[in-house]
């Protein structure tokens, strides 16, 4: 348990570090982050755990961000049904990220 905090402390700090790089352009660095937040949310709580989607959303926006269109928008779709079956389609999580997804794709004509 212990280790998991320590990890839960890390995984929060990585996203946040993810978030301000890329707000800066800093995309490369961003990505770098994202992917150790979601690798640590995977190996605490689990794969399909609302923890790793919820990193693994906000690393999708990142891309989409640093004009991966494409990659953010096929791991937001995978988010989404991941979200539908374990958490349900009426969770605040899935209709977040239903409503981000719908406006990427629309914003792109995707």
């Amino acid at each position: 348990m212990a280790q998991c905090t320590k990890m839960n402390i890390r995984m929060t700090y990585a996203i946040q570090m993810a978030c301000a790089l890329g707000n800066v352009g800093r995309h490369q660095e961003a990505h770098f982050f994202a992917t150790e937040a979601v690798e640590l949310a995977t190996a605490c709580h689990g794969p399909e755990s609302e923890p790793a989607l919820i990193y693994m959303h906000t690393h999708a926006g990142l891309l989409i961000s640093a004009g991966q269109v494409h990659e953010g928008i096929a791991m937001l779709t995978h988010v989404l049904a991941t979200q539908r079956r374990v958490l349900g389609a009426d969770h605040v999580s899935t209709r977040d990220t239903k409503r981000f997804l719908d406006a990427m794709s629309a914003a792109v004509g995707a």
